[in-house]
């Protein structure tokens, strides 16, 4: 392994969901599949974190005019819904994608925060999804991306766990806007560690077994349900076939 393993949220995921699949994608650098239908999400996702963050920097939207209308409304709604983080005067800082880099052991993570508001005694975590709410919350409560991005924001900064929030907005719909807000306390960020250290340790004999040994990466004791296997068993049969790398069939 190298000196600093960078890992994502959207890696942690994968190899928590099935770690042959994180193997084949990360470690042996299989590519998925194009699918146009998700590189339009995915262009449209983009283009709509850049218009908050154009107007968290003052700009008015409204005069982009290359844009979408359908982004713009869209984004004028959200913008709309939460009038109070753009306006409040107890706000003492703002910021739009928001980078903290974080080190664990020899594992460094990188997470970008979509809007980060913070308060003299609270700090509110913003995410915006361009998808519809899911109907299985846990979904969304037991995701990488809300605990490792509670975890680090915890860890460097001078909140206590029980003043950091995390909100997330779905917005799609321009008219059937959806939010989810979870809160964190020192429990969650106890369990939240605990869990991200076993994985790493896991993920470090995984690819020990790997290097040395010329061993798969294991399935897990509920791979009966897991997605990549019930779905994708043949393609892990020849070197030769696309393996798919995109969490967005599972989340």
């Amino acid at each position: 392994m190298n000196k600093y393993w960078k890992l994502s949220q959207s890696q942690l995921n994968l190899l928590q969901t099935c770690p042959p699949q994180f193997q084949k994608v990360y470690i042996e650098k299989y590519t998925s599949i194009p699918n146009l239908s998700n590189e339009e999400k995915t262009v449209w996702g983009k283009k709509f974190h850049y218009l908050m963050q154009q107007y968290q920097l003052g700009v008015n939207i409204e005069l982009l005019k290359d844009e979408n209308p359908d982004l713009i409304r869209s984004a004028k709604t959200l913008i709309e819904a939460t009038e109070d983080i753009w306006s409040n005067p107890k706000i003492k800082l703002r910021e739009a994608e928001y980078q903290i880099n974080y080190q664990l052991d020899k594992y460094l993570f990188t997470v970008i925060y979509d809007l980060l508001v913070f308060y003299d005694n609270k700090a509110i975590i913003f995410d915006w999804k361009t998808y519809p709410l899911p109907e299985n919350n846990n979904r969304i409560l037991h995701n990488w991306q809300t605990k490792l991005y509670l975890y680090i924001l915890a860890e460097n900064s001078n909140y206590l766990p029980e003043q950091i929030s995390f909100t997330y907005w779905f917005v799609k719909q321009s008219d059937k806007l959806q939010n989810l807000t979870i809160n964190y306390d020192q429990k969650k960020h106890s369990s939240t560690e605990k869990e991200l250290k076993n994985l790493l340790v896991n993920l470090e004999k995984y690819y020990q077994n790997y290097r040395n040994n010329n061993i798969d990466f294991p399935h897990h004791s509920k791979c009966e349900t897991c997605f990549y296997r019930k779905n994708f068993a043949h393609l892990f049969v020849s070197n030769n076939e696309f393996i798919p790398q995109s969490l967005d069939d599972i989340f």
